[in-house]
């Protein structure tokens, strides 16, 4: 009876472990292909921001000097209509105004926004995203800070609501099983002015932004 030579012998192991982690590999690739469509993600998130005023709409109303940074404070839910697109609802606690830091008005908001976003393959270490909507900015309150040190109530001088349009991106990471952590920035900018006087333009804007994320899905 003939012996299997040394050579079909390893050909045999070879054919063995070729199989084995072909398997192994298909079985690892499909547990790592995670699947978001249909898909709720949770997230809070906090960031600086700087604030200023515009006299109009266009780049050219844009007086840039240094500025100051706010905090800000966010919640919100992205759902995965698609893999890689999704819509999501932001509620913020958005500190803005305009000024500098020596004289300066702070306008606090209650800010709602609907989005529409992409977002690359979860599949990914780097998960780069882009978004854009509108927000609606509901004014909680307003002070204006002279010079002096004196601190004058004005909110009777705003707009009690107003529209902007926010434009965002951001990379996005995977934290072991907790969940996600992003980094990101944005600009935002009212459709029109947030004075009460018509002969004032006072156009809000945001920019730039800085923002932390911490996700997880639902």
């Amino acid at each position: 009876m003939n012996q299997p030579s040394r050579r079909s012998i390893t050909g045999r192991i070879v054919a063995v472990l070729v199989l084995y982690f072909s398997m192994v590999g298909g079985r690892l690739h499909a547990q790592g292909a995670f699947q978001t469509r249909h898909r709720f993600e949770a997230h809070v998130a906090v960031a600086a921001q700087r604030p200023y005023y515009a006299n109009s709409t266009k780049p050219s109303g844009f007086i840039f000097k240094e500025y100051r940074y706010r905090v800000a404070g966010e919640v919100g839910v992205r759902y995965y209509v698609f893999k890689k697109w999704y819509a999501e609802y932001q509620l913020a606690y958005s500190p803005e105004g305009g000024g500098l830091a020596e004289q300066h008005t702070n306008a606090n908001y209650l800010k709602n926004s609907l989005l529409l976003g992409f977002s690359a393959r979860h599949s990914r270490r780097i998960i780069f995203n882009i978004y854009t909507g509108i927000n609606t900015n509901l004014l909680l309150g307003a002070r204006f800070h002279a010079l002096n040190g004196t601190v004058e109530q004005v909110k009777d001088y705003y707009r009690s609501t107003y529209f902007g349009i926010p434009l965002g991106l951001g990379l996005k990471t995977k934290v072991g099983e907790v969940g996600y952590v992003a980094l990101g920035t944005f600009i935002s900018m009212s459709r029109s002015s947030v004075s009460r006087n018509d002969n004032i333009s006072s156009i809000q804007v945001v920019s730039p932004a800085f923002k932390l994320t911490f996700s997880k899905f639902l």
